[in-house]
Formats: C-alpha cells, sequence, structure tokens
C-alpha cells in the first residue's frame, strides 16, 4: 500500500496551473520521497560556500504551527578576511510561493537571528553559522512548496521548504521522522504518559485521524529516542510506528488498554490486536 503511495505521490507531486506556475498537488504527503523533491530544488551560488540547511528533522512545517529552525553557513573562500557584519549586516531573507514572482517575506536576515552572537571577523577558510527560527518571521497561509532565499553580498542560498495542514504534516513527521522524541510517547509505558508534543498533537485532531493511524498498525519501524535519559527509556521499550499508531487511536477512542503499556514488542501487540478490532467495528456516524 505505501509502496503504491509512494509512487503515485512521485506521479502527482506537481500539477501545472493554467497561469504556468508549478503548484503542489493535493494528495496527503506521507512519504520521506517529500525530501528528495525538496533538495531537488536547493540552489547556491558556486564561488562561496554557503548553506542553508534544517536545524531540525525536516523542511517541512504546518500551516498551524509553522516552527522551522534553520541553519545559515557561510565559509570565506575569499582571499582575504572578511568583517562579519558586512556579512550578517547585509544579508537578507526572502520568502516566495515556487513558481510565484512576488514576495511573501523579504527582510534583513537579523530580523530572524535576532540577538544572535556576531564574530569579528572570518579569517580566510573560516566558516560562521547562524541559527533561527523562521516561525518568528513568517506565516505561511497555503499548502505548497515555498522559496527561502538567503541573499548576501558574496552569494545566495536557496532551501525549499513544504508547508502543509497539521493532519497531513503530523502523518508526514510520524513516517518520516529519523527521531522521535518530539512526539512524547516514549514515557507511555510508565503510566501511560503523554507529553506536551507531537503525539499529542496528533491526539487532539480526533477521530478524523483514525483511518490513517488504523493503517499504520502493522508498520514495525522503530521510533528512534536520541539523549541520554530519554535514549535510556527509549531503548527499554523500543516502540515502533505501530506501537505509537495504537496509542495515539486509544488516546483518541478513550481506550484504556494495559498491553500498550507493557515494555516488549510481543507483550504490546496483543494491545495493538485489541485497537485493531475496535477500528475494525461498525460505528454509526453522526
Amino acid at each position: 500500500m505505501k509502496t503504491l503511495t509512494a509512487i503515485f505521490f512521485l506521479l502527482l507531486l506537481f500539477s501545472v496551473g493554467c497561469n504556468g506556475e508549478e503548484t503542489l498537488d493535493k494528495q496527503f504527503l506521507t512519504t520521506a520521497e517529500i525530501t528528495t523533491e525538496l533538495e531537488s530544488t536547493n540552489d547556491f551560488a558556486p564561488d562561496h560556500c554557503i548553506s542553508t540547511w534544517n536545524w531540525t528533522q525536516s523542511p517541512v512545517v504546518s500551516l498551524e504551527d509553522p516552527e522551522l529552525y534553520l541553519g545559515f553557513s557561510f565559509t570565506n573562500n575569499t582571499d582575504q578576511p572578511i568583517e562579519a557584519n558586512e556579512l550578517w549586516d547585509e544579508s537578507r531573507l526572502t520568502l516566495n510561493f515556487f513558481g510565484s514572482p512576488d514576495y511573501i517575506l523579504d527582510i534583513p536576515l537579523m530580523e530572524m537571528i535576532g540577538d544572535g552572537e556576531i564574530s569579528e571577523g572570518l579569517a580566510v577558510g573560516e566558516v560562521d553559522t547562524m541559527v533561527g527560527d523562521l516561525a518568528l518571521v513568517a506565516t505561511f497561509e497555503e499548502k505548497g512548496l515555498y522559496h527561502l532565499g538567503w541573499e548576501t553580498p558574496f552569494g545566495y542560498s536557496i532551501f525549499g521548504i513544504v508547508a502543509l495542514p497539521e493532519a497531513e504534516y503530523l502523518l508526514y513527521r510520524l513516517d518520516s521522522d529519523t527521531a522521535y522524541n518530539s512526539w512524547g510517547l516514549y514515557m507511555y509505558g510508565m503510566d501511560g504518559v503523554v507529553l506536551n508534543g507531537l503525539g499529542q498533537r496528533m491526539i487532539d485532531l480526533g477521530e478524523a485521524m483514525l483511518p490513517e493511524l488504523t493503517e499504520r498498525l502493522d508498520d514495525k519501524r522503530e521510533c528512534f529516542i536520541e539523549g541520554s535519559e530519554e535514549a535510556t527509556i527509549g531503548s527499554m521499550y523500543a516502540h515502533r510506528i505501530c506501537d505509537y499508531a495504537a496509542i495515539m487511536i486509544a488516546r483518541i477512542a478513550r481506550l484504556d488498554i494495559p498491553e500498550l503499556r507493557e515494555m516488549s514488542a510481543e507483550t504490546r501487540q496483543p494491545g495493538i490486536e485489541t485497537v485493531r478490532e475496535w477500528c475494525s467495528q461498525p460505528r454509526d456516524s453522526e
């Protein structure tokens, strides 16, 4: 099913509108192939090592909560030192919908960086990096592919960003994350604790998410947890996507299923089957 979805997604990712602009297709974007598409839109000045990159896991944002920490790295490939403020103070940040000449955002980069510390200067070959949250300066009104431009006196970089409605964003993250700390579900085995995070946001969306979550009850990929104490807890339980899907379904349905809090995948499986059985039962539509 997911293989067919991925192929269908790649074939229909872009469509051409009547005005000739490319727009993102309206399918659910639930596979990691979107990252490849994003990277293919990226561009940079060849004469200098100027790059924009995502500090967080993925260059995909929710229309409802567009938090995205970005890094801006510059390597001084000139033949002489550069005053750092010559780079950062003269840098601008632009944002436009893919294919549109109109900027949604056109501001000095430092408005996003805020109080970031600027080094005194950049020696030949030295690298300097700034980090900021795009949500501080930008909002996304429409689902689609956007271009973020970083313009400096020494060159430029272009970085692709996709904005999705909350439900599609959360499903994409569930399918594509490489670390799952931000889901807040790794402590569920300890008295059913759900921390604030993506998991609670999915639960808050309610029954509308049940069909998509049910499809993931067979996904055995592990939800890796980074860090120290968090990683220790994560390795104890080694939750999988199917476990997270079952936990979120149970919370949405207000089901108390103790097996979902078990430590091993084998002893959690009966809980997943209980969830699966509940999902298969017909329910009256209101």
